[in-house]
């Protein structure tokens, strides 16, 4: 249920979709990840689609410099340029947590979990689950292959994901109508995955294990 991979390692391509990132700023490429540098604005974005109405999840590996500050992960929210007022997902750190939303109406109506477990230094595996349904509890978080979400992030009366498609994924950062770019990431990410399904706990598992035996 691939629908894009960006592994990060020399470039921002999509070895599955080809749905390759546009680069922006001055990311670096070594030991096989990308450093996103959030002082001055590094990010990527991919060319914007429909993205899948029935259940996703999105992965990454990350390693942040600073556990506590806030970072986007993945987001479909908003462009480059701050031009596009939809957004369908969101997946980032808050004060040291993982956070996910789903979207149908920008800032107020969408679902989404919120989770307890401080982030620490080194690599962290994190993902973010939907399932297609309409309350909070449809979206799962996960650190280092174990569900960590054990709160509602919700807002407004969801009944779908916006469905229109122009909306990027942006990784790095996120870009949002009157905000600018944000949620800059300063660290190292890689292999950034999204599934058109909503992944199973022990799926979730294999990708960790799997990525912990390639680090």
């Amino acid at each position: 249920g691939l629908v894009l991979e960006y592994p990060l390692t020399i470039g921002g391509n999509d070895i599955w979709g080809g749905n390759n990132l546009t680069l922006v700023g001055t990311p670096t490429f070594g030991s096989g990840s990308v450093s996103w540098n959030g002082l001055v604005p590094t990010f990527g974005y991919s060319g914007p689609r429909q993205w899948p109405q029935s259940g996703v999840t999105v992965s990454a590996w990350i390693n942040m410099n600073d556990p506590s500050a806030n970072y986007n992960v993945a987001s479909c929210y908003g462009n480059g340029s701050g031009t596009v007022g939809s957004a369908y997902l969101q997946f980032y750190t808050y004060q040291g947590k993982v956070g996910g939303r789903m979207v149908q109406t920008t800032d107020v109506n969408y679902i989404g979990r919120y989770s307890p477990v401080l982030l620490t230094t080194g690599w962290h595996f994190v993902a973010m689950s939907w399932s297609g349904g309409t309350v909070g509890s449809a979206v799962k978080l996960y650190v280092d292959g174990t569900q960590v979400d054990n709160g509602d992030n919700s807002a407004g009366n969801f009944s779908g994901v916006y469905g229109g498609g122009d909306v990027p994924l942006m990784v790095g950062a996120q870009g949002s109508v009157g905000s600018g770019i944000f949620a800059k990431f300063t660290g190292n990410e890689k292999d950034v995955r999204m599934y058109g399904r909503a992944l199973t706990g022990g799926e979730i598992g294999t990708l960790y294990t799997n990525g912990i035996a390639a680090l």
